[in-house]
């Protein structure tokens, strides 16, 4: 608590949001990079790690059957979530710049200001 205090009076954000996106980063970046070995199809090791687990099969499988493998794996996460979780983060991000310009006016002049609302 005292963190997201000193993040929030100096500006920089609430803290428990940039906590969140931390985690979110990192369980992204925990799915590129994992280490650790999953039992795979007739007992053969697999990677959790996309990345990984990519290169693993290049050295020991066809370039085709590595590929699928790779792209549309069902034990653990695949290129198709990886891609998928990009293609909305991109979307969310330029849907972020939207706003439109709502026109105020008062009722005993005709003067109006134009204000700027963001749509997300």
């Amino acid at each position: 608590m005292l963190l997201d205090e000193v993040m929030d009076k100096h500006g920089l954000g609430h803290g428990i949001s940039v906590f969140i996106a931390i985690n979110i980063a990192e369980s992204i970046m925990w799915q590129i990079f994992s280490p650790i070995t999953i039992a795979g199809n007739d007992n053969e090791a697999s990677f959790e790690g996309i990345f990984i687990n990519l290169v693993h099969k290049l050295f020991t499988e066809p370039f085709g059957a590595a590929m699928s493998d790779a792209f549309f794996r069902d034990r653990g996460e695949n290129i198709m979530n990886l891609l998928s979780t990009v293609f909305i983060i991109m979307i969310v991000l330029y849907l972020e710049g939207w706003y439109t310009s709502v026109s105020l006016t008062r009722k005993d002049s005709n003067d109006g200001i134009s204000h700027k609302i963001k749509i997300m």
